[in-house]
């Protein structure tokens, strides 16, 4: 009635918790991360969390800033889908090192001691292939992403090893 609205760092500062989680995608305009980001949306409100959405824009240097920000928001996580230009996981160990909870979804950096959310990428790509074999068609191309990113690679394995099995 008298326009209070509540300052949410006094709260946030006692009880040492922001409900925000930082997301980090490498692009925004992609079908895959614009539904990723609507399901994370609908997630975190279900639980009273607010997101803070970050895109690297397939930049290395853009998400480790990103990054750094979202640390020094103080948010309560991050779940990250790498860029395609990363290969340095050093801001990652500040992340293990502020002891914030990280989850790696889709594009991972593989043992770091992080979660990751994903499929079986070489797998997939391999069923693929035996199906579109199964169905009779023999002249198969391969229209892959970049192969520094741990599913662009395990999507050329699978696609390479369903060829091979086939012996086409």
């Amino acid at each position: 009635e008298v326009g209070y609205v509540p300052n949410f760092t006094a709260r946030n500062l006692q009880l040492n918790k922001t409900f925000t989680i930082g997301v980090v995608v490498p692009d925004i305009a992609n079908s895959f991360f614009s539904y990723a980001i609507h399901g994370i949306m609908d997630a975190a409100s279900r639980h009273n969390y607010q997101i803070i959405l970050t895109a690297s824009r397939e930049s290395a240097d853009i998400e480790k800033k990103n990054i750094m920000n979202l640390l020094s928001m103080r948010v309560d996580g991050l779940l990250v889908a790498v860029s395609r230009e990363t290969s340095d996981g050093s801001i990652f160990n500040t992340v293990k090192k502020q002891r914030i909870p990280l989850v790696f979804f889709d594009r991972t950096i593989q043992n770091i001691g992080f979660s990751s959310v994903g499929i079986d990428d070489r797998k997939a790509a391999e069923s693929l292939v035996d199906f579109i074999i199964s169905n009779g068609y023999t002249k198969i191309g391969h229209i892959a992403g970049s192969r520094n990113v741990n599913i662009g690679k395990y999507r050329y394995k699978g696609f390479l090893d369903a060829m091979k099995k086939h012996s086409i």
